[in-house]
Parts: structure tokens; C-alpha cells; sequence
């Protein structure tokens, strides 16, 4: 599906409100993922964030999904899909289901494109939100400027709203 510029800059606005709304961290949370579905037209969403963001080699867990599908629940820190959002710090792209490096970024066997859209800010990793179809080629260039947009306005809101350290104590309740 092709939007009009417009019909995507609305569509951003929305979700950048929406995510102004919400200051609890489970729902701030559920809309990222909501929203990220949304403007992707895709058929599952998940984020995954490290366990412990201040160390460098953490695993990522499940903290939410979109999506009927199941999926894995954690991403170990030397993933290579992992890795390499980290070092490159952009997202990743899968248009179609063939032998690939990153065939790690299609979460179910009925996913056939998927995005990967890194959470950092400066030189800190947050974590990764992942984005499947199941369509091959579902991900445009608009689509992917519009989620990196998102993904802008999201780690805005975890710098200036203190949501980093919130999620910081909220993974070390679910974790143990």
C-alpha cells in the first residue's frame, strides 16, 4: 500500500500524540508497538530491549508484540542481526524470505520482509524494534522513512521523559 505524503505525515503526527499521551511506561510501551504496526501495514511487531542497557553485551528480551504469530522470546548479544544494528546504528531491511545473513529478522516461518529498527540514541542501545509481513517487498522507502522518523520521536521521549531509567527498573522486576 502506497501513502501520500500527506496521508504519512498525518499518520506520524497521530502517532507522535499518541505517545505524548502516555507517561506509564507499559502503555508508552504497547503504543510504540501499536503504532509502529500501524504505520507499516505489517503483520507483526515486536520490541525486544536489553536486559541491562548499561552494559554493552546484554541479551534482548521480548517485551512486547503485535501479531498473532509466535515468535522468540530473546535475542542473544551476539546475534549477528544484533550486532550489526549496533554498529551500523540504522535499520535493516529484508524485502523477500531467501538465504541471508540476517535471516534472524523474519520471526515466524509465515514472515516473507521485515524491518529492523534500532532504539539508540547517541552511542546508547536500547534495543530493537522489528517489524514482519507477510508479504515479500512490504517495505518501501517511504515506509522505511516514515518508521525511522518514529523511531526519532520515540527515543526523544525516552531521553526527555525519564523513561529510560523506568525501563531500566522494569526489566529487572520481569527478569527476576
Amino acid at each position: 500500500m502506497i501513502l501520500s505524503v500527506e496521508s504519512s505525515l498525518i499518520k506520524l503526527t497521530n502517532a507522535g500524540l499518541h505517545l505524548s499521551e502516555e507517561f506509564n511506561l507499559q502503555d508508552f510501551i504497547r503504543i510504540i508497538v501499536e503504532e509502529s504496526m500501524e504505520l507499516s501495514c505489517c503483520d507483526l511487531s515486536s520490541l525486544y530491549i536489553c536486559e541491562d542497557p548499561d552494559k554493552n553485551n546484554c541479551n534482548l528480551d521480548l517485551v512486547f508484540k503485535k501479531g498473532k504469530y509466535d515468535i522468540r522470546k530473546e535475542f542473544k548479544y551476539d546475534n549477528i542481526l544484533i550486532d550489526f544494528l549496533k554498529e551500523n546504528k540504522e535499520s535493516t531491511i529484508l524485502l523477500e524470505r531467501k538465504k541471508n545473513i540476517f535471516i534472524d529478522l523474519l520471526l515466524n516461518q509465515k514472515m516473507q520482509s521485515g524491518i529492523a529498527l534500532p532504539l539508540i540514541k547517541e552511542d546508547f542501545f536500547l534495543g530493537v524494534l522489528i517489524l514482519n509481513s507477510k508479504l515479500p517487498y512490504n517495505f518501501n522507502r517511504e515506509k522505511i522513512d516514515i518508521l525511522d522518523s518514529f523511531i526519532k520521536l520515540v527515543m526523544s521521549f525516552f531521553k526527555y521523559t525519564g523513561l529510560v531509567n523506568d525501563l531500566k527498573a522494569y526489566l529487572k522486576k520481569i527478569k527476576y
